[in-house]
């Protein structure tokens, strides 16, 4: 006798049974997407962290090294700009003095023609291709950071002056066409007006372009000071700004507040920017530091003090002295 089996069907996945796999695979998707960006941008700043400590490392040498560094010039520069160059008698700090930069060819312009030497320059220029980092003219790498600073005589009449360096990443929004060479439109001062680019750039109002525009309103983006004090001496960890030459104070304090942000003082004293102050009753142009100044600085609450910073928060700063 020949038996039938009936096999009983196999079970089929229902329509909701399907829609359900796939909204849990979208959910675990979105999380391994949302970790993309957050690993993309703690790397970039590691990089910039170990770049910029390389780029002012850098600049350190070149600066040590330079033969423009002699007890001479800074006499001849502070007897020529003696309003801004020179030890304030209130509080006997020496102000810092961000080094300019030539508008057509992106250079560092160290000093000011002297009266006392009629006919002869007293300035000394720092090319912009010696202040890029890495600065490799082939185009074999193309240039990641430019570096600037700020220079402040120190008190004493020993021609010593304190050196604050700005390493900051060039921008990131400059595009080129297809081929050209980053560090030629930095640097080759014999191109078109619109193949030049800015490694650093900023509109009339002092805002960041981040595009490195050349030209029209746009200017070589530089460090800046800026008028703090301290509110509440017994509160180290915060300042308050209370004006900058030639800039809004709300836009120095947006600029300011920004995350990553470094501002150095008048004792040379190096601060990272935590954030603006929230607490209740706080200046609304007040923002937190760290370290907390130090207890042996005095100054703060009798006087206003100047910071020195950029508006593009830094991939590094390093703050020395050089002995002519």
């Amino acid at each position: 006798m020949i038996r039938t089996v009936l096999h009983k069907p196999a079970r089929a996945f229902t329509l909701v049974e399907v829609l359900m796999a796939v909204f849990i695979l979208a959910l675990g998707l979105l999380g391994i997407g949302a970790l993309f960006p957050a690993v993309i941008r703690l790397q970039r700043a590691g990089a910039d962290a170990t770049f910029g400590t390389l780029s002012v490392q850098s600049a350190q040498a070149y600066i040590s090294g330079h033969s423009f560094l002699q007890r001479g010039f800074w006499e001849s520069w502070a007897r020529a700009n003696n309003s801004t160059l020179t030890v304030d008698g209130a509080n006997g700090l020496g102000v810092w003095q961000p080094v300019a930069v030539d508008t057509t060819g992106g250079w560092a312009v160290l000093g000011q023609d002297d009266p006392a030497t009629p006919g002869f320059d007293d300035r000394v220029y720092v090319p912009l291709a010696d202040r890029l980092y890495p600065g490799d003219a082939s185009g074999a790498s193309e240039p990641l950071l430019v570096w600037d600073m700020a220079v402040r005589r120190l008190s004493g009449g020993s021609g010593a002056v304190q050196v604050a360096v700005f390493a900051r990443r060039i921008d990131p929004k400059i595009r080129l066409a297809r081929g050209a060479s980053l560090y030629r439109a930095l640097t080759d001062v014999n191109l078109p007006a619109a193949d030049r680019r800015w490694p650093v750039s900023e509109d009339n109002q002092g805002q960041a372009t981040l595009d490195g525009s050349f030209g029209g309103s746009a200017r070589y983006s530089l460090p800046f000071v800026a008028n703090v004090r301290l509110e509440d001496p017994k509160v180290r960890d915060t300042l308050t700004i209370i004006g900058a030459p030639g800039r809004q104070t709300a836009a120095v304090f947006a600029q300011i507040s920004q995350s990553g942000q470094v501002v150095v003082d008048n004792y040379g004293n190096v601060y990272t920017v935590q954030g603006a102050d929230t607490r209740t009753g706080a200046n609304r142009f007040a923002f937190r530091i760290s370290p907390s100044i130090p207890e042996t600085v005095s100054a703060y609450p009798v006087n206003p003090t100047q910071i020195v910073m950029t508006p593009q928060a830094p991939a590094a700063v390093s703050v020395f002295t050089v002995n002519p």
